[in-house]
């Protein structure tokens, strides 16, 4: 999977939940990570609110804890098949960093079945709430022809949407966009 979609699946929302430290050890057992309870009382209480506020609905929460189990840390076990639930519950809320996360997953299949069209339609959906990370992922995918047709014009309206508001894989990848457009020119040019 291309680095900057793992950028966007692993943006973290909610506030005051990035102070969680992460603690993961081998299970030499099973070959497999396994999170480490939660150290500290502090950190103990951190999570159960953080699961209170989940199932209360808080799609930042909900976010949050599928990422948690997404990496396996704070507390929590990574489990892909918990990213994917989470990360579902805050999408049908319409959460736009959830529903570009959720997008990734449906880009590689991991925790649901890969479904380029609807990595699209959750990317679309959260793009056109205006989140940067959103409108540079779908700009990528313009660009790529990963679930719509290749179109560098579409792939560049997104990512200077993005670029507008400080996003730097929005930049970065505009750059790119415009060195490969002049060496399609200068190639077309060659008899």
């Amino acid at each position: 999977m291309n680095k900057f979609l793992l950028i966007a699946a692993l943006t973290l929302v909610g506030a005051g939940c990035s102070t969680m430290s992460p603690t993961t050890k081998p299970d030499a057992a099973q070959g497999t990570q396994t999170a480490a309870a939660a150290t500290t009382p502090e950190q103990e209480q951190k999570l159960k609110q953080l699961r209170a506020d989940a199932e209360a609905g808080n799609p930042a929460a909900q976010t949050y804890l599928g990422i948690l189990h997404a990496k396996g840390e704070g507390g929590v076990n990574k489990d892909i098949n918990a990213t994917a639930q989470w990360f579902r519950k805050a999408a049908d809320q319409g959460f736009a960093p959830a529903q570009t996360n959720l997008a990734v997953l449906y880009l590689t299949g991991e925790g649901v079945g890969r479904d380029a069209n609807e990595a699209v339609r959750l990317t679309r959906a959260a793009a056109d709430q205006g989140y940067p990370p959103a409108q540079t992922q779908l700009g990528f995918l313009y660009g790529k022809g990963t679930g719509v047709p290749q179109d560098f014009k579409q792939a560049e309206s997104w990512l200077k949407k993005a670029a507008a508001q400080g996003d730097e894989d929005a930049k970065r990848l505009l750059g790119e966009l415009k060195n490969l457009s002049a060496q399609q020119k200068a190639a077309a040019k060659k008899p």
